[in-house]
């Protein structure tokens, strides 16, 4: 993937120290949504319509969704009533069930949460990738992110919530918890956590997995309404509707 150049420079004072993050121009105006993972990158814009990151350049996506998840070649969508896509070979094709999200950064299985924010697991079958039998955890969400090792969720009370998540896919909820009033947020595949407040400040885990005391302010000048995490490579949205692309 072909990345713009990082010219900025953003100093945070962390609770570690000062954090120097090396970020790109911020560009564009009507951003709302980001996703990446596997070196893959989609965008939702004012309309729900969706582009992918090629060539320097946002390249327009046929569809109109809400949600995209993104790992690789593995790529799902939502739309406005629920239906679920699988995007193959440039094609969205709806599969079964009705979904809020879908999170599809595991290797061999993606997770939704369904229309009563009910967790469920998918086991990913390579040669029928339009086969999706759902399998219920009865455990509820408001929002959900995975990296390849852990998946964290938001309760209701705006709460991380950390899930095992083991490759039986059986969904279970843990007792680590982190307290806060949080909107939505990603997990890096080394287990870090950035979530966003109801404030739109952005926020970065200090440690990983389970082992996370508390989080810092990332950012704090920037306003984030959306954030996913590609390896070393941190894709905001900020409430200008701009995107930024940062190391960490």
């Amino acid at each position: 993937m072909l990345l713009p150049k990082l010219a900025a420079i953003y100093l945070s004072l962390t609770l570690s120290g000062v954090r120097a993050l090396q970020c790109s121009p911020e560009h564009g105006s009507d951003f709302t949504f980001v996703d990446a993972g596997g070196g893959q990158a989609f965008v939702k814009r004012t309309g729900d319509l969706v582009y992918r990151w090629c060539n320097y350049r946002w390249i327009p996506v046929m569809g109109a969704l809400k949600q995209i998840s993104v790992n690789g070649s593995t790529v799902y969508g939502v739309d406005n009533t629920g239906n679920v896509y699988r995007y193959i070979h440039g094609s969205w094709f709806m599969t079964t069930g009705q979904a809020r999200q879908v999170i599809a950064k595991r290797k061999d299985m993606s997770y939704v949460l369904g229309w009563g924010w009910d967790i469920y697991c998918i086991p990913l079958d390579k040669n029928n990738p339009l086969y999706t039998p759902w399998k219920p955890s009865y455990i509820y969400m408001s929002v959900m992110a995975c990296g390849l090792h852990d998946c964290w969720g938001i309760d209701s009370n705006g709460n991380l919530r950390y899930l095992i998540t083991p490759s039986t896919c059986a969904v279970q909820l843990s007792s680590v918890s982190i307290s806060g009033n949080f909107v939505t947020l990603d997990v890096s595949d080394n287990g870090v956590v950035y979530a966003i407040d109801s404030n739109w400040k952005l926020h970065q885990s200090i440690g990983v997995r389970t082992s996370i005391p508390t989080l810092e302010p990332l950012l704090p000048e920037k306003k984030i309404t959306s954030v996913s995490v590609d390896g070393d490579l941190l894709w905001l949205v900020t409430v200008e509707g701009t995107i930024m692309l940062c190391n960490v």
